[in-house]
């Protein structure tokens, strides 16, 4: 059994508060969980169980939402100590933080939007824009906006596969 059907059969058996806390806890950059396997999967899922994708969509970008939020006030309140925890924690992060702050310096708002298109950039940027004051209303819209395309594209990648095979 793959990581697509594993999943579908947790919600199959728990409903979609699965979905939500998967998308909440992939956005805490909780580790094993990738949108990239995530939304596909959830994508199929609605698809082969006819959920309804307005609503499975909103469910997981609110999830996200949530998830991004989190971070972002975790960075906001705790700042350099939690980044530097997570760098020492991960070392590989890093790298990873330091392209985060490179795009949002270069790009401003813009650059939450940008981050939230590059896997591994894109969780750990909520944090990073908690901890440097990032106005939370441009963080939420450009994330928003980020995380929608992000999981609509993916979902819509599982979702439309589904239904072309079985054709």
């Amino acid at each position: 059994m793959n990581n697509s059907q594993i999943i579908i059969q947790y919600i199959l058996k728990y409903g979609t508060a699965v979905i939500f806390l998967l998308l909440f806890l992939e956005q805490l950059n909780f580790p094993g969980l990738a949108s990239s396997i995530l939304m596909p999967a959830i994508g199929v899922f609605v698809a082969k169980y006819e959920y309804s994708f307005i609503y499975v969509f909103i469910l997981t970008l609110v999830a996200a939402i949530l998830g991004s939020l989190t971070l972002y006030y975790l960075g906001y309140f705790i700042g350099n100590p939690m980044i530097n925890w997570v760098k020492n924690r991960f070392p590989k992060s890093k790298e990873t933080i330091d392209k985060i702050l490179m795009y949002t310096n270069k790009y401003g708002s813009n650059g939450v939007l940008l981050c939230r298109f590059i896997p591994g950039v894109r969780t750990l940027v909520s944090l990073v824009c908690g901890s440097v004051k990032e106005s939370l209303i441009e963080f939420l819209i450009f994330s928003s906006i980020g995380i929608g395309i992000w999981n609509l594209v993916l979902m819509l990648s599982g979702y439309l596969t589904i239904n072309l095979i079985n054709r």
